[in-house]
Formats: C-alpha cells, sequence, structure tokens
C-alpha cells in the first residue's frame, strides 16, 4: 500500500511507500474558477482531510476551493463535489473526512459548523450543525459530562455537543453496544 499526505501548503499531495520513500507528488497550488477544468492535474487550495474509497480512490479535502476532491493515486482527477451540495449552505471550507463502518463519509464542513455525512456516490444523507460557541463552553461540556446551555440545569447529562471551528472527525473501532 502506499500512504498519502496532504501538503496543504504547497497546495498538492505526496505519495510514499511504506517505508516512507517518496514515489510522487501531484496536484498544484491554486483556487478553482467556476467552468474551468483541473481534471489533468488538479488545483488544490490548502488541502487537508484525506480518505481512501474501497475502490483505492482518494478523497481530498480541498480546503480552500471549498469541495471534496476524488482523484486516483495518480492525481487523475474522478469527479469533484462542491462547493454546492443538495441542500444549502455550500461548503465552506471541508477540512476532515473520514469513512464509518457503514461505507458512509463523514465530512466535516467548518464555517458552516456542521459534519455532512455523505454516500459512496457522495450524495448527501444528513448534517449535524450547531450554532458556534465559546470555547470555555465546549471544555465545560467536554469535561463536566453536563450541560452549558444557557437556562439548562449544569447537572443534566450532555446528550450533544456544539461544534465551533470542527477540522476533523475518525469513527471508532468499538464494535456496537447491544
Amino acid at each position: 500500500g502506499e500512504i498519502a499526505v496532504a501538503d496543504t501548503w504547497n497546495g498538492r499531495i505526496q505519495v510514499f511507500d511504506r517505508r516512507g520513500v517518496f514515489l510522487r507528488a501531484f496536484g498544484r497550488f491554486g483556487r478553482v474558477e467556476p467552468g474551468s477544468d483541473d481534471a489533468s492535474d488538479p488545483q488544490l487550495f490548502g488541502p487537508r482531510g484525506l480518505a481512501f474509497t474501497a475502490d483505492g480512490e482518494l478523497v481530498v479535502a480541498d480546503t480552500g476551493n471549498n469541495r471534496l476532491l476524488y482523484v486516483a493515486l495518480t492525481g487523475e482527477r474522478r469527479r469533484a463535489v462542491g462547493p454546492v451540495v443538495d441542500w444549502p449552505p455550500a461548503l465552506d471550507e471541508p477540512t476532515g473526512i473520514t469513512w464509518d463502518p457503514n461505507g458512509t463519509l463523514l465530512a466535516v464542513d467548518l464555517w458552516n459548523q456542521r459534519v455532512l455525512r455523505l454516500d459512496r456516490d457522495a450524495r448527501p444523507l444528513a448534517a449535524c450543525s450547531s450554532r458556534p460557541v465559546t470555547w470555555w463552553s465546549i471544555v465545560s461540556r467536554l469535561t463536566a459530562g453536563s450541560s452549558a446551555c444557557p437556562g439548562e440545569s449544569r447537572s443534566r447529562p450532555t446528550t450533544h455537543a456544539t461544534l465551533s471551528a470542527p477540522t476533523s472527525t475518525r469513527v471508532s473501532a468499538c464494535p456496537d453496544s447491544a
């Protein structure tokens, strides 16, 4: 297998073998203009998250171009999702991406304060979003195990977390609880 690395501020993806030996790089730093064709040498503006599909395609969270880009490991562009998805608002700096055990792609949409769920064909299924709050409010919720929302009891267990500038997501390998 090969290892792909998002080289964010060089606007490219670097590919290495398992020993860490450089194999190739693809992409060039730049903004994609509407209607442009960057199929043979994709323009990347601050790529961050990476995830492989079951078919070996690489999904790139092309943050500054507000899209998810599907490419072959040679760099050949297969398709792009965004900036507009099936419901508003348009993608606004996707950062982290990962697959869940059911084959659903989870994409963190930074400035829309949401996590999108997309099917294997990159069609949106759902979104989890919330209003931005201060950092201390999030820390309070996660560390105290109680709600920090105004008007709610602080002894009530947290059943949700508010997102503020989310950048990454991962799914644990833990088995489902019965």
